[in-house]
């Protein structure tokens, strides 16, 4: 039989169990540490990656609109009209011409943008009108003489007369009718977009209606669903709104907490931007006919926020020529173009977010492009 000395078979020694237990101990804390601050280098991560994906969601959703503002709304080398009579909730009302358009927020206070553009492809080349339309029932007569199919039930159409800058006055198509090289455009208020019969939505100044002028031609401009959207900042989240339908707004992109615009003005009868304007003065806020083709660009800043709330402030101040900001800064700017103000101060803790910001330059080419 093997005989074992009491000293081997005596184990461990108190002494040697704490020590075991202390190195224990500081290697699990080493340990949780560690695995706090990569835990947190992810979450940060994480969140800045989700700000990123919603900003340029956001970004991409106005740009895409932007490119096609003005579309269809160009004859002769000058805007269809500056204003748009149109009949919609049960009342005529107007609307402006403005490919693009920006609702200043007022102070620092988030901006928002309205696309107008029509969805047809025969916008471009509008049809004549053939025959004098003094009101708009029931019907609007135009050339065809290739007898196409350019209208169809439910388009929108815009009747204008450019040279005596009339409004326009909008219409649904319900139906068409061939009647030799013409085509009637039929109206009726059984669509809720057309106007009753009692109720006269064309201009009454300086003629009634629109005539079939030889020298002082009205046309008749096929929008097609007509697109007319805006988009504005609603509970932090970029949302959009289908004005021509008059519908409720729709969340986009969650976590975009600032919509800053500018407008970019040409000099009159020039294609060249010389100078970035927020649309806060009384003279941008509603062009006038005359300012509304200096408008050949927009510029765009959309402010993303991490949804993760860092334990201590993590984004400074930000200080350009238009003062301090609450809140990140929107592009580089100069004294004499000063970028808008951006103010997140409504939440005590603000500077504990992260923030993305994105920007972009969108010319109206459709504007440039009709030589405006």
């Amino acid at each position: 039989m093997n005989r074992y000395s009491k000293q081997s078979l005596r184990g461990f020694s108190m002494i040697e169990m704490m020590v075991g237990v202390v190195i224990s101990m500081l290697a699990i804390l080493v340990i949780f540490e560690a695995f706090a601050v990569f835990e947190g280098q992810r979450r940060t991560t994480t969140s800045a990656t989700a700000a990123q994906e919603s900003g340029l969601l956001a970004l991409s959703a106005i740009d895409r609109d932007a490119r096609m503002a003005g579309y269809g709304m160009v004859v002769n080398n000058m805007l269809a009209c500056a204003s748009v009579n149109v009949f919609q909730n049960g009342a005529a009302g107007t609307i402006s011409f403005l490919p693009i358009a920006i609702t200043d927020g007022g102070g620092a206070a988030n901006d928002s943008i309205t696309v107008m553009y029509s969805t047809s492809p025969f916008a471009p080349t509008p049809a004549l009108l053939s025959v004098d339309s003094p009101a708009s029932a029931p019907v609007v007569s135009v050339s065809n003489t290739a007898s196409n199919a350019v209208f169809k039930t439910g388009d929108f159409f815009l009747v204008a007369q450019p040279t005596l800058g009339k409004p326009c006055s909008r219409l649904r198509v319900t139906g068409t009718t061939m009647v030799a090289a013409d085509v009637q455009l039929a109206h009726a208020s059984s669509d809720p977009m057309n106007p009753p019969v009692a109720t006269n939505i064309f201009p009454t100044l300086p003629t009634p209606g629109y005539t079939a002028s030889a020298t002082d031609q009205s046309v008749v401009i096929n929008m097609g669903a007509m697109t007319r959207s805006t988009y504005s900042i609603v509970n932090r989240s970029l949302a959009y709104t289908d004005e021509t339908r008059a519908t409720t707004p729709v969340a986009l992109s969650a976590g975009i907490v600032s919509l800053q615009a500018q407008y970019g003005i040409a000099a009159a009868g020039t294609q060249t931007v010389n100078e970035w304007v927020d649309a806060k003065s009384a003279q941008w806020a509603t062009p006038s006919a005359v300012d509304i083709p200096r408008i050949k660009a927009i510029r765009i800043a959309i402010i993303a926020r991490s949804p993760i709330l860092e334990k201590g402030n993590v984004t400074p101040i930000c200080v350009n020529n238009a003062g301090n900001n609450k809140g990140p800064c929107a592009w580089q700017d100069t004294a004499s173009s000063p970028a808008p103000l951006i103010d997140l101060s409504a939440d005590p803790d603000w500077q504990r977010y992260r923030y993305r910001v994105y920007e972009t330059i969108v010319p109206l080419r459709n504007v440039l492009w009709g030589n405006v």
